[in-house]
């Protein structure tokens, strides 16, 4: 028992368990601060599954329409456009965190709007022609209203909280990141 009654050893003991205690309450309250915004990226602001999430999920399968339809017409399976447009919607479809998804999504609305450029130009069919006028119209409705999402306002509600002290010495030690907001 001579240890525990030593009392620099107690006071000791005593610091590393309230500065341990400190920093385990500061992860825990920023991680929850950050995951109840993120929850309503994934789930939306009224927990439906319409947020921004939904969005992007529109946006893959229009890119994967608008691959189909280009498939039936750009012969050559080289074309840059071509490539590009699925590149950009594999790493979409492989994008993890809100930063990467907004990232891909960029580069995917960016591709189908040059396909649908290039299609438009060319000898198709009516009802693809239609389409390729009305999915990069569907895909700008759908980053609009990303844009005006709730997430948007729990992000940077969050970064704000995230700027001061003690949160924005305490968030590199507990591994806490800006949220990405969708403009």
């Amino acid at each position: 028992m001579g240890i525990f009654s030593n009392h620099k050893f107690a006071c000791t003991v005593m610091i590393v368990l309230i500065i341990g205690s400190f920093f385990l309450g500061s992860s825990r309250s920023l991680h929850s601060l950050t995951q109840e915004a993120e929850t309503i990226f994934y789930e939306g602001s009224r927990g439906d599954g319409i947020g921004i999430y939904y969005d992007i999920e529109a946006n893959k399968g229009i890119a994967s329409n608008v691959l189909t339809i280009a498939n039936r017409y750009i012969t050559n399976e080289e074309d840059p456009a071509l490539i590009r447009l699925q590149k950009d919607l594999d790493a979409l479809k492989a994008a993890k965190t809100p930063a990467q998804l907004y990232e891909q999504n960029q580069a995917v609305t960016q591709s189908v709007i040059e396909i649908c450029g290039l299609l438009t130009n060319m000898e198709i069919e009516d009802r693809d022609y239609n389409y390729c006028l009305s999915l990069p119209l569907d895909m700008d409705e759908n980053n609009r209203r990303m844009s005006r999402d709730a997430y948007n306002d729990a992000a940077r509600e969050v970064n704000a909280k995230l700027t001061v002290l003690p949160a924005d010495v305490l968030k590199n030690v507990v591994g806490v990141k800006e949220l990405h907001i969708f403009e």
